[in-house]
């Protein structure tokens, strides 16, 4: 196995990293900092000296706008796009986290939700309409079945996370 530690990382909630001890898995969680150095500061940390027994596996961030209609004073429709609610501060937060992760030499690989989740079953069904905290209940739920001694621990702001990690851990062994 090239990589023995694996991280997760949803940038939009938090950050897990796992490792082998004693013939099974550890993992510790952390909510995703709120500021670019308390993100550096966390991410050299967790490093290890030899960055390159180190795989992260990072959520792909996807853009999702709002688009509104509207007329002008001169009768002509106007189109007009705004970024979803909070949407701004989560595509800092990525770029800051795949930036960071650039600088400190580790390898990683962006992943999109839909692949990481049908890799655990987290998918909607067709005709299933899920709302969003659905959706993380569900993801915390698959999270806990995984990692049951830590139950009590995981949250809605790790449990993506910690996926994200064991599908690395899996991808890559």
């Amino acid at each position: 196995m090239k990589y023995k530690i694996f991280w997760g990382i949803d940038p939009g909630g938090g950050i897990a990293a796992m490792w082998p001890e004693e013939g099974s898995w550890i993992i510790e969680t952390w909510v995703m900092p709120d500021t670019t150095k308390k993100l550096v500061d966390l991410l050299e940390f967790i490093s290890v000296p030899d960055s390159s027994t180190i795989h992260v596996t990072v959520e792909e961030v996807r853009m999702f706008t709002r688009q509104t209609q509207r007329s002008c004073d001169c009768g002509r429709l106007i189109v007009e796009s705004k970024l979803h609610k909070g949407m701004t501060n989560f595509l800092k937060s990525a770029g800051a986290t795949i930036g960071i992760l650039s600088a400190l030499k580790l390898a990683h690989e962006e992943i999109a939700p839909r692949t990481w989740q049908a890799a655990f079953g987290l998918l909607a069904k067709r005709g299933e309409r899920l709302t969003t905290t659905e959706k993380k209940n569900r993801n915390k739920e698959k999270a806990k079945k995984i990692w049951p001694k830590l139950a009590d621990e995981i949250t809605h702001a790790v449990a993506d996370a910690m996926l994200l990690a064991e599908f690395g851990r899996m991808t890559h062994r």
